[in-house]
């Protein structure tokens, strides 16, 4: 199942921010707000976060989810802890990292 956007309606949204005109269009839009979660909604209609939308790495023009890749390796066993970031690259725009914290 795919990731998506998830954004927010009701009595516990913000109304919008402070002195930030700019960032509340992009974020707030009829009454719903863009929180920038990612998750999905599995075939029992539970809802999963997966990650946030600006976390996200660009790398040869691949969308890169550090959350996804930190999900897959903390499977193993061996692996105690995991973090994924992105590195400055001359031949890449973004190279990632996985170090064992």
């Amino acid at each position: 199942m795919r990731s998506a956007k998830s954004s927010q309606l009701g009595p516990a949204a913000a109304a919008g921010y402070w002195e930030a005109t700019e960032l509340e269009k992009a974020v707030f839009f009829d009454g719903w707000v863009d929180t920038g979660d990612l998750g999905r909604i599995d075939t029992d209609g539970y809802l999963y976060l997966e990650g946030r939308s600006k976390d996200v790495i660009i790398s040869q023009g691949q969308n890169i989810y550090p959350a996804e890749i930190e999900n897959a390796l903390s499977e193993n066993d061996a692996v105690s802890d995991v973090a994924v970031v992105s590195v400055p690259d001359a031949k890449r725009a973004k190279l990632f990292a996985c170090p064992s914290c």
